[in-house]
């Protein structure tokens, strides 16, 4: 569409409706389709929050739906569409010069909190542009919008038979490299190897997945507050993405001691502290789908059941049981990790500082050739803890779930799609897996630009997208 993600991103925040406010969400879209056709744009934005109102000035909205009409037109439809993985309600929205999908979200009383237009895709459309394209065309016509110097490190994995490419952007060119042992952060996927210690702890009667934390811990949480294992893995313990922490001096003399030996502590101290003393949920209206620190804490916890130090869990369960030589749960001294080229501000800047605490959610190093074994290991029967893993611990919608860790759809009734979008300050990754159809795809890139990460998320959603009809033809 002309309007290529534009988009008016006015701190779009995820909320649930209580059940009075559906029908005035109803009634809300009524009015901006006869707000928008008659450029009554005052009328609408008086449906803004005060909050939205305070920082976002009338004007900057009137000249975003003066650009939007010059460019689409007047609203001919609207429909119901669905929902965002943010739980935000999604509009088809049918211009007179294109369809779009409007993307609103609410607060409790039904006032706009947030508010963006997408990209309509037309399934059969895609379907059709899809079946005359190659594997190959499908991945070099997305490589070609990586920045400068940008990398991209791709696993097409079919039962045991891997492929692998490597391109790299160079002025307007995409050059092939073999970069299948080039180690990228993991950022966030790092939860899925705590998750999948998780599942293995379960296994080996360790701990019951939904029993909580509170017992391995020496102090009462603060106002009572309980976590499960499940809680911690799905998302649902309501903690937030990176909340302040107040590091002890446990922590920090402990830290002194063991410089050299990060193998030597059991439990955080801080994480311990935090949640006695300072520990504050997130509401329905600020939470998001994961928590950084919800995952420390997993691991932190994981480490008090077991008595051994995290760093121990991560060597024996996941670098030892799936033959992962080339991944670090640290940055390797020895080892030169691919550059990254595209730096994202998410909060996380003095990351340093706590770095002990993100050992289990956002600190490992990895290659598409280990992450391609580690998705195998799903297709082999003696792994009963990746069964567990899929196991489904909360829903979404009926069509979207999670997992331990994993996010689940469904390509049919009888055909899963596990995945996981990893996001760290300088790189990003997207694994996902079939376990019935024996297929996975890896997708890591040195950089973590909004652009770069929409770029391995169309990628891998056009490659499943073109496996699935290879088999229907």
């Amino acid at each position: 569409m002309i309007l290529k993600r534009l988009l008016l991103f006015f701190c779009l925040i995820g909320g649930l409706l209580h059940a009075q406010a559906q029908n005035q969400v109803e009634k809300v879209m009524e009015v901006f389709m006869e707000d928008y056709n008659t450029s009554n744009y005052d009328q609408f934005y008086h449906r803004f929050s005060e909050s939205l109102q305070s920082r976002v000035p009338f004007n900057t909205v009137e000249a975003f739906f003066d650009e939007m009409k010059q460019n689409l037109g007047s609203i001919v439809n609207i429909e119901y569409y669905g929902l965002n993985e943010d739980q935000t309600p999604l509009f088809k929205t049918q211009f007179e010069k294109d369809t779009a999908i409007v993307n609103f979200a609410f607060d409790e009383e039904a006032n706009i909190v947030g508010f963006r237009i997408l990209d309509y895709v037309n399934q059969e459309d895609l379907r059709q542009e899809l079946s005359a394209k190659s594997i190959d065309d499908i991945i070099y016509d997305n490589a070609a919008f990586l920045p400068e110097e940008g990398q991209l490190a791709l696993a097409i994995i079919r039962n045991d038979q891997v492929e692998y490419y490597g391109l790299k952007k160079k002025g307007k060119a995409l050059i092939e490299i073999d970069n299948k042992k080039g180690l990228f952060a993991l950022g966030t996927f790092s939860s899925i190897f705590t998750n999948t210690i998780l599942a293995q702890a379960v296994v080996d009667n360790k701990v019951n997945l939904w029993e909580d934390i509170n017992s391995y811990y020496p102090k009462t949480f603060k106002d009572t507050l309980s976590f499960s294992f499940s809680s911690l893995a799905n998302g649902s313990a309501m903690l937030p993405f990176f909340p302040k922490i107040t590091l002890v001096p446990q922590d920090i003399e402990g830290k002194k001691k063991t410089k050299k030996d990060k193998n030597s502590a059991i439990g955080n101290a801080s994480i311990a502290n935090y949640l006695a003393e300072d520990i504050v949920l997130d509401t329905l209206n600020t939470r998001g789908r994961f928590s950084i620190f919800g995952i420390s804490v997993l691991g932190d916890a994981l480490a008090r059941a077991y008595q051994q130090p995290y760093a121990s869990l991560f060597q024996t369960h996941i670098l030892e049981r799936y033959g992962l030589h080339s991944t670090h749960l640290i940055k390797p001294k020895r080892t030169k990790v691919v550059e990254s080229i595209g730096k994202v501000e998410l909060g996380l800047d003095k990351k340093a500082n706590y770095f002990d605490i993100f050992l289990p959610s956002t600190q490992g190093y990895s290659t598409v050739e280990d992450l391609s074994k580690y998705v195998q290991a799903y297709f082999k029967p003696n792994h009963p803890e990746l069964d567990l893993m899929q196991k489904p611990t909360t829903m979404i919608t009926p069509d979207d779930w999670i997992s331990l860790g994993w996010r689940l759809n469904f390509f049919g009734p009888k055909e899963s799609l596990f995945f996981h979008r990893g996001i760290d300050v300088a790189y990003t990754n997207f694994v996902s897996l079939s376990p019935e159809r024996r297929e996975g795809i890896v997708v890591l890139t040195n950089s973590s630009d909004d652009s770069v990460v929409q770029l391995v998320e169309n990628l891998s959603f056009q490659l499943w997208s073109k496996l699935v009809l290879e088999d229907k033809e």
